[in-house]
Order: structure tokens, then C-alpha cells, then sequence
């Protein structure tokens, strides 16, 4: 049959990724590999095979990516306003500070 025919193949990957993480919850593939004649035309199937993530593992992969989720946008929001808003207060405190020692040291 290799004489009078040429192999081919053929495969497809859907993978599913969450865009904030870049973390995969879902994968797919699947593919086959057959004989075809001169213009490409499939004569018979060598072979076929596919592989994908089973319902536990997208579960998991999704709750792995949306704490990983939680981290990132603690890390680029809450935690920079907190420390902004800690640093405001520090400066507002200190600038207190400095007006009741001018108001004492004028004696007011």
C-alpha cells in the first residue's frame, strides 16, 4: 500500500485558557491518520486518536485559575490602594503634628 499511496494526517487542539492567568482549564485534541491517493482523497484510516481533560480537571484547573486570579488582582489593586491610603495617613498625621508644635511654639 506505501507505494501506491501517500499518508496524511489530520489534527485539531482546542484549548480553553483563562486570559487574566493564563492558565489552561480545558484541552482537546483529537486526530487521524490515513491513506490517501494522488489528489488527496482518503482511501482508509490508519489510525485515530484524541485526548482531553476529563470534568475533574477542568473543575480543578478553574478553581486553580480563579485563586491565581484572587492573587493577581490583590497584587495590582488591594495591596497598591492599601499602602496608598497608609501613606496618606502617615502624611496627614505628620502634617497635624507640625501644626499643633507651631501653634505651641507661637504660644496659642
Amino acid at each position: 500500500m506505501p507505494e501506491k499511496y501517500q499518508v496524511l494526517s489530520r489534527f485539531s487542539v482546542d484549548i480553553k485558557i483563562e486570559p487574566v492567568t493564563g492558565k489552561i482549564i480545558d484541552y482537546e485534541d483529537k486526530g487521524i491518520i490515513y491513506y490517501a491517493d494522488e489528489k488527496g482523497n482518503k482511501v482508509q484510516d490508519i489510525s485515530e486518536r484524541g485526548d482531553g481533560f476529563n470534568y475533574e480537571t477542568i473543575k480543578t484547573q478553574a478553581e486553580i485559575a480563579k485563586k491565581e486570579k484572587i492573587k493577581i488582582i490583590a497584587y495590582e489593586w488591594i495591596i497598591p490602594v492599601l499602602l496608598g491610603l497608609i501613606g496618606i495617613a502617615l502624611v496627614v498625621v505628620e502634617l497635624r503634628k507640625k501644626k499643633w508644635n507651631g501653634l505651641l511654639y507661637f504660644g496659642i
